[in-house]
């Protein structure tokens, strides 16, 4: 409108408003037009300007806007006459009377609703309460016609609903934030708005409702100061007291109270002083646990506030509210500890019968103390210190960690309550400790030296049902300490936490029998560095970090860093070499490091090596094997087993702990400390051995080819595949060279394999299938040891296929041999490279694998089962522990070993006789339910064909629910392939389900066969999903099913009586929906 001259405005809103009756009876894209036109003149400056020197107060050119618009219903168009009204009382200068006017066309519509159109606007409700709420809202000039009008709404009782109220409470709230000149526009009317809406919360049961006027009383109160916030104080405060003293209203009144006080430190320094005092008197004289339960509330309530200014404070010290002193520090803190907490904590100490309010007092004092113990007390200078005196804050942490340490000692920590009862409060006292411990580390220290205390003497007083007490208090330890980063060192509580659970187990070594033990501290460490991990975010640091071109690399004394920790950090436990640590000594030391963020990464990574290299050492010992010397159990430990399997748990522990940290480090610096030299010797290679001047690692590499240690039945092997799988592929590279793969290929292919258990071979395995993943051409000397190593599998398969002959080993040992056959397979294929080096271009293996093995005469069936393994998750093969993963893996396995067979799962008569079939579709479906179903789904009629075939040929088996797996994944995507089979697969799969209903009946009546019972449950969950999922389909009409309607709902309606819980769930829905099929 820069050409537009001004005084054809009015020109032009005049010839508008000669339409008269007519405007009305234009269509709505007119009238819009038209109210947009307007809304452009009045939003024009230089149109303003005019109008206003024409008609000063009068406002003529408004007068007949408001006859002509008052009856518009359009939504659109009311967006546009309210934004028109809004414009005009806030741009112009009307007279009392054109504003009492203007108010009285808008609020005619207030409160405004929608109803249902057949041809939407688009415009919502909400649009319109929001367009008409800022006409409320848009001057003060009409603040005495609008506030009375909400407050006469909102005084009508029952005939307001919920909806209105809200939008009443919320307009309302809009006026008292926009308008300003307080003292004429908001102050006036404050003991109106007070006696109006003090009742919507003190007889309010909407929670809706009460948020909005607490709300309102805020904005109200922010909108005061000085004389008028004292005024409106007092008359709350008369009303207040009075409630506060009356159980029924003493929540209520808490609600009001905190809302007045949260609203500004003004308010705050004015009402805590009564309100302390009349609680803490209140508090004195009641003897209702509910009464003092609804009074500590509104104590936390305040503590919160005052925690919420005091932050603000800490961050902007300049301001008021410090130099004034309005934070109360002399009410709070030790005073309110002293007065309420401590007294009323005594009192619950000794109840002999806690009720559920008691309960709640408890909590409630406990999340009290916790807001006491972290609290800023201020001064004028702006400087923080702690609310509490260092006295207090340690008693507060003594009394928190006793219901946490409590079952420790075998005792309750409230005698007279329910285990449901101590449950809560251990998780009360943990929440409140989480929030007490990064800024007073030295309470949590206090806390785990307690722990280490109770945990020596409760394994000494129960030795055999004592671990999942320890997990349990070891587990809140680890949130409590990696809550958030620690005042003072980021580490602090870190390391302080790690190196009390390595003292304790150091002890549980020491005095526990039994490795469960064991297991549960490594456990405990190993969620302590996840969690820290995750709280530091070092992910994020490292990236931060490389794109600030600072190194990460250990080069401040690379090599001497990581295992010299300990003399950067004087008392840290060594227990390894049976030295003890010093938690204070080490925080101390701590705190003279560097903080920066480099310099935190480097620390936090080292302590963890630090921590793994240590455990490593302390459970292993040099020994001699077969042909050298290699690495052990230490001679203490094995003396103490008398479960290996409980064992091979702590290690398979341990060596996960050792994959999470040094996964983490990034590939330079594993290359500077050269750690896959450690999964031969164990953080021990540079130890003299017990004969002789040469180093273990020296003798290790004295021959080739160089084995994983076989010293007690390679009862150390879970801990070299921790090393090895968090290894970066480049990293491993001068590994291969020693032969190592195909030694290890040789040992596991062995007809008479070595005295090792079923854990001891699953972590050889997923060594060599980390091995085969890792490899990377860069060599010919690589390419010559990976080829040996894969005609060594190739021979080991050899073995197996002689055993129809009678020339192999026996069956147990056969598919032991193939099933490590096909791990090295799974980390080769993973990868699936196409060099004719590594010779899995050709694949040759893995095709000859494919046509024979479910072919075999006398263990094809075993043979096909273990196909899975080429594609099930892995966690050596996990993208985060660095496999070398392609993305079209999925394909690529399907194209070579299940789409060439896909035929032979169907009986062919001279070619394919009926048990190959059935062997081949087992290692069909084994595969498929590890792939994605768009990886197989081009031939998804012929596997639709093979399923229903095997819901007859299989056994009730993890071979039948690998099937069902596959059945269910084709119904959640391509439901239509089943139209021309629903006959078969409806009479098959209710067999399938009575099969395994029959299953467990036999086997529970043997009362044997717990991995059988779980298979049969299994079945019979799946057979249910899929009726389930039958009707819901959107791929399968109801005329489809209707004509099976009968069939299916009788065989549910035995389902309905299933003996396990979750399967008569499954069907009721299933019939319910079948029932429904019309």
């Amino acid at each position: 409108m820069n050409t537009f001259q001004p005084s054809l405005g009015d020109g032009i809103i005049m010839n508008v408003t000669k339409l008269g009756e007519d405007f009305k009876r234009q269509t709505l894209a007119t009238r819009l037009a038209t109210y947009e036109l307007i809304l452009a003149l009045l939003k024009d400056a230089p149109v303003a300007k005019e109008l206003h020197f024409k008609y000063g107060e009068t406002c003529g050119f408004m007068t007949g806007l408001l006859d002509l618009c008052r009856n518009e219903r359009d939504p659109q168009n009311l967006l546009k006459w309210f934004e028109i009204q809004t414009v005009f009382l806030q741009n112009f200068s009307p007279s009392k009377d054109i504003a009492a006017e203007v108010f009285k066309v808008f609020s005619a519509y207030f409160p405004i609703t929608l109803r249902a159109s057949a041809t939407p606007s688009g415009v919502t409700v909400d649009d319109l309460k929001g367009s008409l709420r800022s006409c409320f809202a848009s001057h003060q000039r009409i603040a005495d016609l609008a506030i009375p009008f909400l407050i006469e709404k909102l005084d009508q009782g029952d005939a307001v609903t919920v909806a209105v109220k809200v939008d009443i409470l919320q307009t309302l709230q809009a006026c008292l934030t926009q308008y300003q000149q307080a003292q004429q526009s908001v102050v006036p009317y404050t003991d109106q708005i007070w006696a109006s809406l003090k009742y919507e919360v003190r007889n309010g049961e909407i929670r809706d409702s009460i948020e909005s006027t607490l709300k309102v009383i805020g904005t109200l109160t922010k909108r005061l100061d000085g004389e008028s916030l004292d005024q409106f104080f007092h008359t709350a405060w008369t009303d207040l007291a009075d409630d506060l003293s009356n159980p029924t209203y003493t929540s209520q009144a808490g609600q009001l109270l905190t809302a007045f006080s949260g609203a500004t430190p003004q308010a705050f320094y004015l009402s805590t002083p009564r309100a302390l005092s009349h609680v803490k008197a209140t508090l004195k004289q009641s003897k209702s646990t509910h009464h003092q339960l609804k009074l500590l509330s509104l104590l936390n309530s305040l503590l919160l506030v005052r925690s919420s200014y005091a932050e603000k404070d800490v961050s902007k010290p300049s301001e008021a509210n410090t130099s004034l002193g309005l934070l109360q520090d002399v009410q709070f803190g030790d005073v309110l500890f002293e007065d309420v907490y401590a007294p009323m904590w005594r009192e619950h100490d000794h109840s002999l019968q806690v009720s559920d309010e008691q309960v709640e007092i408890i909590k409630k004092l406990m999340g009290g103390m916790a807001s006491l113990a972290v609290g800023h007390a201020n001064s004028d200078a702006g400087t923080s210190r702690h609310l509490c005196s260092d006295t207090v804050r340690e008693k507060i942490c003594r009394w928190l960690e006793m219901p946490i340490l409590c079952p420790l000692q075998g005792i309750k920590f409230r005698n007279g309550a329910q285990d449901q009862q101590e449950a809560e409060l251990r998780n009360d006292a943990t929440e409140a400790l989480k929030e007490i411990a990064p800024l007073y580390p030295s309470g949590y220290r206090q806390l785990l030296m307690h722990f280490l205390a109770s945990l020596t003497k409760g394994i000494e007083a129960r030795p055999y049902t004592f671990y999942p007490t320890i997990y349990d208090v070891t587990s809140r330890l680890c949130r409590i300490g990696c809550a958030s980063i620690s005042e003072g060192h980021p580490l602090s509580n870190i390391v302080s936490l790690i190196s009390t659970l390595l003292e304790g187990l150091d002890a549980m070594l020491s005095v526990a029998p039994d490795p469960v033990f064991w297991t549960v501290i490594v456990a405990s460490i190993e969620l302590a560095i996840l969690e820290s991990m995750s709280m530091l975010d070092l992910g994020q640091i490292e990236k931060s970090l490389r794109k600030e071109n600072t190194t990460v690399s250990l080069s401040d004394g690379a090599i001497a860093w990581y295992p010299g920790f300990s003399n950067s950090v004087i008392g840290l436990p060594e227990i390894d070499i049976g030295k003890h640590g010093d938690l204070e000594v080490a925080a101390t030391s701590l705190e003279k490091l560097n903080k920066g963020e480099a310099n935190i990464y480097r620390q936090y990574l080292g302590y963890c090596l630090f921590t793994v290299a240590q455990i490593y050492r302390r459970v292993t010992a040099i020994k001699p094997t077969d042909s050298t010397w290699g690495i052990g159990v230490s001679t203490d430990i094995q003396e103490k087993i008398n479960i290996p399997a409980r064992l091979d748990q702590c290690f398979i522990h341990l060596g996960h702990m050792a994959t999470i940290v040094i996964r983490a480090l990034p590939a330079e610096i594993q290359k500077e400390l050269g750690f896959w030299r450690d999964a031969f010797v164990m953080f021990r290679g540079d130890e003299k051995l017990p004969e002789g001047n040469d180093t273990l690692w020296t003798a290790v590499t004295a021959s080739r080819p160089v084995a994983i240690s076989s010293a007690d039945q390679y009862r150390t092997a879970p801990l070299a595949l921790g090393i090895l799988s968090g290894l970066w592929p480049s990293e491993m590279l001068d590994l291969y060279p020693l032969g190592t793969m195909q030694r290890l290929c040789d040992t596991l292919g062995k007809s008479i394999s070595p005295c090792f258990g079923d854990a001891t071979r699953c972590a050889l395995n997923a060594i060599l299938a980390c091995l085969s993943n890792k490899f990377t051409e860069s060599n010919a000397d690589a390419a010559q040891y990976w080829g040996k190593a894969y005609h060594t599998a190739a021979g080991s398969y050899g073995k197996v296929m002689r055993r129809a002959a009678g020339d192999g080993p026996d069956v147990t040992a056969s598919v032991a041999i193939f099933k490590s056959v096909l791990y090295f397979l799974a980390g080769d294929i993973a990868r699936f490279s196409s060099s004719k080096v590594s010779e899995s271009g050709s694949n040759w293996l893995l095709r000859l694998i494919c046509a024979g093995a479910p072919a075999e005469i006398t263990m094809g069936r075993q043979l096909a089962q273990c196909f899975g393994i080429l594609v099930a998750p892995k966690e050596c093969l996990e993208p985060e522990n660095h496999a070398i993963l392609k993305r079209l893996r999925g394909q690529w396995v399907y194209g070579n070993t299940v789409q060439p067979h896909l035929p032979n799962c169907f009986p062919r008569p001279g070619i394919v006789d009926e048990r190959v079939a059935t062997n081949q579709a087992i290692a069909t479906f084994a595969i498929l339910r590890h792939l994605k179903y768009a990886e197989y789904q081009n031939d998804i009629e012929m596997i639709v064909r093979v399923i229903i075939r095997s819901l007859v040929t299989f056994k009730i088996s993890q071979d039948m629910c690998s099937a069902l797996i596959v059945l269910l994944e084709i119904l959640a995507h391509e439901p239509e392939q089943f139209k021309e089979h629903l006959n078969t697969l409806t009479t098959h799969i209710l067999s399938v389900y009575h099969m395994a209903l029959m299953v467990s009946r036999s086997l529970e009546i043997a009362g044997k066969g717990e991995a059988e019972q779980a298979e049969a449950v299994t079945c019979r969950i799946s057979v249910l999903h899929f009726l389930h999922g039958l009707p819901e389909s959107k791929g399968l009409e109801s005329r489809y099913l209707l004509q099976y309607q009968q069939i299916v709902t009788r065989g549910l309606a035995v389902a309905c009586g299933d003996p396990v819980r979750e399967v008569r769930g499954i069907a009721i829905k299933a019939k319910r929906l079948w029932l429904n099929v019309a």
